[in-house]
């Protein structure tokens, strides 16, 4: 069971840095410092996060349902846990080099012009997002599943793709790299 914090409640200037079954609703957190932070089993709902600086933070079993999150450099949070879950969030600018995120659920996400560099995203999902211009290179995608995401443009030769899954109509994401005409 969460325990509800809401903007009302709560200030992130209490020098509190562990949360812990915290269910965060409502919150602008945007270009907040949460260095070092530890999040927990954790839900941020209608939070805005955007631009907040993450270096060194734990995001363990955090879920952000619709959030924005523009911006944020998610590759300064910690490598040894992190485990985090989209829904229906905004993850716009957005960079995530050499992070671990396999099995990690995106659902419903607007991903315009992101970072996904040297990833690790095997069996990852990406169900019902929008990828315009975002970046994919160096990512481990092995049983990942885009069939019902739109504009993604990912470069076969420089991905590691077995066994990904794409749906047919939008196979020219995977020839974009080509510079040919389907017609």
């Amino acid at each position: 069971m969460h325990k509800e914090l809401s903007p009302k409640d709560f200030s992130f200037q209490s020098g509190i840095t562990e949360f812990n079954n915290i269910l965060f609703v409502g919150f602008d957190l945007a270009n907040t410092n949460f260095e070092q932070y530890e999040f927990c089993n954790c839900k941020f709902i209608s939070c805005n996060l955007s631009m907040c600086k993450l270096e060194n933070a734990l995001l363990d079993d955090v879920v952000f349902i619709s959030c924005k999150l523009m911006g944020i450099d998610f590759s300064r949070c910690s490598r040894y846990i992190f485990t985090v879950t989209f829904i229906e969030s905004v993850l716009s600018y957005t960079f995530f080099e050499r992070n671990r995120m396999s099995k990690t659920h995106f659902d419903g996400c607007v991903i315009h012009e992101a970072t996904f560099s040297d990833a690790d995203l095997s069996s990852s999902i990406f169900s019902n997002c929008d990828l315009y211009r975002t970046q994919f290179s160096g990512c481990k995608l092995y049983n990942s599943d885009f069939r019902t995401s739109v504009n993604y443009s990912i470069n076969p030769s420089i991905n590691q793709l077995k066994r990904a899954r794409f749906s047919y109509d939008q196979i020219s994401g995977l020839l974009d790299c080509h510079d040919i005409i389907i017609e």
